[in-house]
């Protein structure tokens, strides 16, 4: 359930100044297997139904049964610019004081600034929630009202922005190219590439660039093959844990 707000004008209070709106709880049960515009037609019976209790005050109504809905929703035509005084077009801004505001956490209104042309005007509690977030329930509010246009059943109407699917849908996004080659393709790349740079480091603090780490590995490979080791076979390492650990891997792996 939501608040609407009703402007009162009407009859013998069509021309009169002031601000002459009647609050009124709205509710509305929604099925998703509904035609959308039979949903519409519905609502709009709901809402000039309401209309025939709109001189009970809400204020009172609310205390009597404890309503606080967090919604309020209002539709104004006409109201962005009036010729209250003639000659002069004047802009009306509505005024929201803290007690109006605490009745109702959000303030939604659809004003109609032209034939064919709307304007929505929010207000929210700051403590309660951010404008990120109201930016969102506006641009939900346009997606459900393009749907309703667009869609023949609600159920067909997706609730969700398509700003906020295509960030849902690029967190699925985790391919990562990756160059899948050998470590000894790679390390040669390493080594034609930068060959001056620093590849092992002795525990006696002595320097191997990838250059002599490539030619030293290199000795290693032709020293196994020379002994008919190659592709397939078996080469064991006993070796302590010092610099030439690594070349005599690096060797065995460039042997085949």
């Amino acid at each position: 359930m939501f608040n609407t707000v009703f402007s009162g004008r009407d009859g013998e209070t069509a021309n009169t100044f002031g601000m002459l709106t009647r609050t009124i709880p709205f509710r509305m049960d929604l099925q998703e297997q509904a035609q959308a515009d039979t949903f519409l037609r519905k609502v709009n019976e709901e809402i000039l139904n309401s209309r025939l209790h709109s001189r009970y005050p809400y204020l009172k109504l609310s205390e009597e049964y404890g309503l606080k809905p967090e919604l309020e929703f209002g539709y104004q035509r006409d109201l962005m610019k009036n010729p209250f005084v003639a000659g002069y077009e004047v802009d009306v801004e509505r005024i929201y004081d803290k007690a109006h505001i605490e009745a109702a956490s959000v303030l939604f209104e659809v004003i109609q600034s032209a034939p064919g042309e709307y304007r929505i005007r929010m207000g929210y509690r700051s403590d309660q929630y951010s404008p990120a977030w109201a930016e969102s329930f506006a641009g939900t509010y346009l997606g459900i009202v393009e749907g309703l246009f667009e869609k023949t059943s609600l159920q067909e109407i997706c609730l969700v922005p398509k700003e906020d699917l295509r960030l849902l849908d690029s967190y699925n996004r985790t391919e990562t190219p990756r160059d899948l080659v050998d470590v000894v393709t790679r390390f040669r790349r390493c080594a034609a590439k930068t060959p001056g740079s620093t590849a092992v480091v002795s525990p006696q603090g002595h320097l191997y660039s990838y250059g002599e780490a490539d030619r030293i590995t290199d000795a290693v490979a032709g020293y196994l093959r020379g002994r008919g080791i190659g592709k397939g076979s078996v080469v064991s390492v006993l070796i302590p844990r010092n610099e030439f650990m690594p070349f005599a891997s690096l060797g065995i792996l460039k042997a085949g």
